[in-house]
């Protein structure tokens, strides 16, 4: 909304805060987004994915205003806007899942793109005690 104050998106979203007078003037560099592809949506703890849908929903409606290609933008959201990581395995593919889903409702030929949303699985690391103390001798 900062870099584009004529947009009417934010009238839909519910949970959308104006920034303050302070805010908008201190952060004016810092958030110069110019396309809809420099917005980055990371959910640290994604679980099935519902914040990133949620997401998806409302970078879909950016993509639009800034008059992109219907059949083009889901692909465009999953491989610039949205990143997910998740510990439990089954949770991460159920988000990668509902976010291919999603981006299906929007393009009826997305599954010809072969593109694969962004969640990683962080896998639990494992140190011997030897190692354990070589790791704080070096630092």
């Amino acid at each position: 909304m900062q870099s584009h104050p004529d947009s009417q998106l934010h009238k839909n979203w519910d949970y959308y805060i104006w920034p303050s007078e302070n805010d908008s003037v201190e952060n004016e560099d810092i958030l110069a987004i110019r396309t809809p592809e420099d917005l980055t949506v990371c959910d640290p703890a994604c679980g099935s994915g519902h914040m990133l849908t949620y997401a998806f929903d409302l970078l879909y409606e950016i993509y639009e205003e800034e008059g992109y290609a219907p059949s083009d933008i889901p692909s465009l959201i999953l491989k610039h806007n949205l990143y997910g990581m998740e510990i439990d395995e089954r949770a991460a593919s159920l988000a990668a899942f509902a976010l291919t889903m999603k981006a299906r409702s929007r393009s009826r030929r997305f599954f010809k793109k072969q593109v694969e949303p962004n969640i990683q699985r962080i896998a639990p690391i494992a140190f011997k005690e030897d190692e354990v103390v070589e790791l704080n001798d070096l630092y």
